[in-house]
């Protein structure tokens, strides 16, 4: 999914489920390209993406982007690097060093370009790190039997055994300890990559933030919008289907958009997808006929109802207003 920097959605395409993250990029960017012939683009894009080919896909056509680096994949003279605390830089509590590379591949095939790769270090981060890995491993530790193992059909569902290993050909699990330290080393610190050398650190931290409402709107997708589960069982059923949510998704958010920018709202009372989809099945009317005659229109309200109704209002004045009806 791509959005515009509002995060509205203004472009999708799907792929079969055993498509690996990383091989959607390329046909995505060039199907984008054709349909809006695109010419200025900065990507942003997770660690999912990052691989080197796709980083050299952009490179080749002159896209700018700002990946997410796999830290823990990356070499050990790299890992090396992060870990080493010279030349880190404290500007107001932002903790970073960056360094330039030659882009290549397998350290040859040099194409001329350049990336930058900026290594950050956040207390916050390093919290919520230890936090994750703790939620695996306490997980992991509720379903230990009495020799600290946990069966494989126990341990079924878990998407996550980084913190695990097999034993027994794989019929037990037991915590990896081992990876458990070597995790550790890295908590609170992130790697960026980037051409985009014209913006601060700051400014391409700050852009990379915005892949939130990437994810935000994935969110949405599978939760409110009911993208998931999906009881349907052709290809055409199902790609109707996801237009649907995705049409849903882009009025949801542009009206969102078009309220919260014409009345000025921020913070806690900007108007929310959560109160728009309350307003759609809380704020109801019925409407009394009488031999094919309305006579009366009868508002379903309580005290609970009031926020809901107090939106809709909101909601009706602006819209009717701006004529996005």
């Amino acid at each position: 999914m791509a959005t515009d920097e509002n995060g509205i959605p203004l472009h999708y395409k799907i792929f079969p489920g055993n498509v690996a993250d990383p091989n959607t990029l390329i046909p995505f960017m060039l199907e984008i390209a054709d349909i809006y012939e695109v010419n200025s683009v900065t990507i942003i894009a997770d660690k999912g993406m990052s691989v080197n080919r796709n980083i050299r896909f952009l490179e080749s056509k002159n896209w700018k982007y700002i990946i997410s680096y796999r830290m823990k994949a990356g070499s050990k003279q790299f890992k090396e690097y992060v870990l080493d605390e010279k030349d880190y830089i404290n500007d107001g509590g932002l903790i970073y060093k960056t360094r330039d590379i030659a882009s290549s591949y397998n350290k040859k095939r040099i194409n001329g370009h350049f990336r930058r790769q900026i290594i950050s270090f956040s207390q916050k981060r390093a919290t919520k790190d230890k936090n994750n890995r703790d939620i695996l491993i306490q997980n992991f530790t509720k379903k230990m039997n009495k020799d600290n193992l946990v069966s494989c059909d126990d341990l079924a569902g878990s998407k996550k055994y980084r913190f695990f290993k097999p034993i027994n050909k794989g019929a037990f699990y037991e915590l990896d300890i081992e990876k458990i330290q070597e995790d550790q080393k890295y908590d609170g610190y992130y790697v960026y990559e980037t051409n985009r050398t014209d913006l601060s650190v700051k400014e391409v931290i700050n852009l990379y933030s915005k892949q939130w409402q990437i994810e935000s709107n994935f969110k949405t997708l599978k939760g409110k919008l009911s993208l998931r589960p999906m009881y349907l069982s052709t290809w055409n059923h199902i790609v109707g289907y996801i237009c649907l949510c995705f049409i849903s998704l882009v009025f949801l958010n542009y009206i969102i958009y078009i309220l919260n920018s014409k009345l000025g709202l921020t913070g806690k009372s900007k108007i929310t997808e959560h109160k728009v989809i309350n307003v759609i099945k809380e704020a109801k009317e019925i409407e009394v006929f009488v031999n094919k005659q309305k006579i009366e229109t009868i508002q379903v309200y309580n005290d609970e109802l009031q926020e809901s109704w107090q939106t809709y209002q909101i909601l009706l004045e602006l819209l009717t207003k701006e004529k996005v009806t």
